[in-house]
């Protein structure tokens, strides 16, 4: 594992930071849990190998009169292959439910009279089962979400509302096999702090 983390303030106003971490990993005995019909199944993958890059970046900038924008941003690059027995048909190729690319990206605008925050989450393809065939591929995905919510002070607690709109894109991406998440949906929530 080797990793590198870079920050640094701008004028008080302007902090950024950058993050990289690179591993390595050779696993014995790898316990990978597979979703089936009711229940998961622990299936145990002799020996995986591990590549893997992790990549992360956060900026904050802040303004006066309680205003400040935050974004952050993330990627991850692993290769976690299947290493157990160079005889076996899927000898070399990706275990069930990894991805190779993932990554997420986040803003949120903070004001004096509400919070605004956007994100995204990216998954890249993935197998269903440790076999790299085209009947087992899944499709990557982008999940975009907003929020707004607000506080108030009320008799010395703490009143919290808050609005979620997930999935703006309506897709039925499926995170498990046979499984589609819902298109775009909404929460509202409220939250009393003592």
């Amino acid at each position: 594992n080797l990793g590198a983390t870079y920050s640094h303030t701008y004028n008080h106003a302007l902090q950024l930071s950058l993050t990289a971490d690179g591993y390595f990993g050779n696993v014995t005995d790898k316990i990978i849990a597979v979703p089936r019909m009711f229940y998961w199944q622990m299936m145990n993958a002799g020996k995986v190998r591990q590549i893997g890059l992790d990549l992360s970046a956060n900026m904050e900038k802040r303004w006066i009169n309680d205003w400040s924008l935050s974004m952050t941003g993330s990627y991850s690059l692993l290769n976690a292959t299947d290493r157990t027995n160079p005889t076996d048909v899927f000898y070399g190729d990706q275990i069930a439910y990894t991805p190779l690319h993932s990554g997420s990206a986040s803003a949120l605008l903070h004001t004096p009279w509400m919070d605004l925050s956007y994100n995204v989450l990216l998954m890249g393809e993935r197998y269903s089962l440790g076999y790299s065939i085209p009947q087992n591929r899944m499709t990557g995905f982008t999940d975009h979400s907003v929020t707004l919510s607000k506080n108030f002070r009320i008799l010395k607690q703490q009143l919290r509302l808050q609005l979620d709109v997930r999935n703006l894109g309506n897709k039925n991406y499926e995170v498990v096999r046979f499984y589609p998440m819902p298109g775009t949906n909404w929460r509202l929530s409220v939250s009393w702090k003592l």
